[in-house]
């Protein structure tokens, strides 16, 4: 982890939207579910929604805090909504 504490987190945004949300992402290969850089953005910026993708199954955790599968990866946009 870098300087910042976000080395790990990539960050999307709607398009779609007239102001943009950017929307804090991380990615695990397994499953695994500790995303320190994630709960680290989310903290330092209060982001509204956050994604997680793992090898586990999907949870809606509340709070804007989302667990996806890998494969669904392309559609994290309608679970929140989009």
């Amino acid at each position: 982890m870098g300087e910042s504490g976000l080395d790990e987190t990539l960050l999307a945004a709607s398009l779609t939207d007239p102001i943009p949300e950017i929307v804090p992402v991380e990615v695990k290969s397994g499953i695994n579910t500790k995303a320190k850089s994630l709960s680290v953005f989310r903290g330092k910026f209060q982001a509204r929604h956050s994604v997680l993708l793992t090898a586990a199954p999907m949870k809606l955790l509340g709070s804007g805090r989302v667990h996806l599968p890998l494969y669904l990866a392309a559609g994290f946009p309608a679970v929140l909504g989009e």
